[in-house]
């Protein structure tokens, strides 16, 4: 199922709607895509009033000044509404529920920038998965390397420079694959996986 949204859309209903009806007709609705099962869209009617309804496309067809539509969504209430009530498209709560929005197959993937967590020499590393999923840094002096704070994945590509030092773990449930070493210029990605409170580190060689 995917959300569907549009540029723009800021118009009046054309027809006045008693809190039962689920057709929904503005000419603002013109220019809206396509919506069809399983995908949906979502529409805020009144949203220059105190009680705005949102409510759920189901239905749109090309090119048509109506919709079919489901009535009070995301804790609104059915509203009675005349003829000439604002529609719009605006960000909505559950635009920001990740579950309520992205049920179904995941069809595209996403780009990402690699986080620079820099030189460690000393102390001790706890990787945050806030700065990225995809970091990078610098053995140059022993140190620690500890469990992230919260559930997550994160990739780290560590290389040695000259300085390089033991990197010990801690707190990780587990801990597999090769040996990191403290040659100069020798290259590790290190995958941390935490999930409630276990967590796993597997290091992978790249010589």
């Amino acid at each position: 199922m995917a959300r569907i949204r549009a540029d723009f859309i800021n118009g009046t209903t054309s027809t006045s709607l008693a809190s039962g009806d689920t057709t929904l007709e503005s000419s603002a609705l013109i220019l809206f895509p396509v919506v069809a099962s399983p995908d949906v869209a979502f529409l805020v009617i009144g949203s220059d009033t105190s009680s705005p309804e949102v409510v759920k496309i189901t239905a749109h067809s090309l090119l048509a000044s109506t919709a079919t539509m489901v009535r009070a969504q995301d804790g609104t209430s059915a509203g009675t509404w005349s003829s000439g009530a604002t529609l719009i498209q605006p960000p909505i709560a559950s635009d920001y529920d990740a579950g309520s929005i992205n049920s179904g197959t995941l069809t595209a993937g996403f780009a990402a920038t690699d986080y620079a967590a820099g030189t460690k020499s000393s102390g001790t590393f706890t990787p945050d998965p806030t700065d990225g999923n995809f970091q990078t840094a610098t053995n140059g002096g022993a140190h620690t390397l500890g469990v992230p704070s919260s559930s997550c994945t994160i990739v780290i590509h560590y290389t040695n420079n000259g300085s390089a030092g033991t990197i010990t773990t801690s707190g990780f449930t587990v801990v597999d694959g090769d040996t990191l070493t403290t040659t100069d210029t020798h290259e590790f990605l290190l995958y941390i996986t935490k999930i409630n409170d276990v967590s796993l580190l597997t290091v992978k060689a790249l010589q």
